[in-house]
């Protein structure tokens, strides 16, 4: 099974609240940029946090959009899901290591 913890951590992460330019994560979510996410919070009926990327669709639409070409994230969809995993067990360092992987 591939959790998308493999391989090398990028050094070019932004600290939690975001450099306006590198991905960063905190128990909000995970984020990009100035802020936008990529792994989103979101609390059921009985106010329990559960954590899931954002589409993959709406990730490559505003990333080519901002990056003014095409953007394909699939191949990186098995990483957003482990930095989900790991903000739904409450543990921010792994979440972190995750995301760092992801790029």
């Amino acid at each position: 099974m591939n959790d998308g913890l493999d391989g090398e951590v990028s050094p070019w992460l932004a600290p939690p609240g975001g450099d306006g330019l590198h991905p960063w994560c905190d128990k909000r979510g995970a984020f990009i940029g100035a802020g936008m996410p990529i792994v989103e919070r979101r609390l059921d009926a009985l106010g329990r946090a559960h954590y899931e990327p954002v589409s993959l669709e709406r990730l490559n639409r505003s990333l080519s959009i901002g990056y003014e070409q095409r953007v394909d994230i699939s191949r990186r969809a098995h990483g957003l899901r482990a930095v989900a995993k790991a903000l739904a067990a409450g543990d921010i360092v792994k979440a972190v290591s995750a995301l760092g992987r992801v790029g």
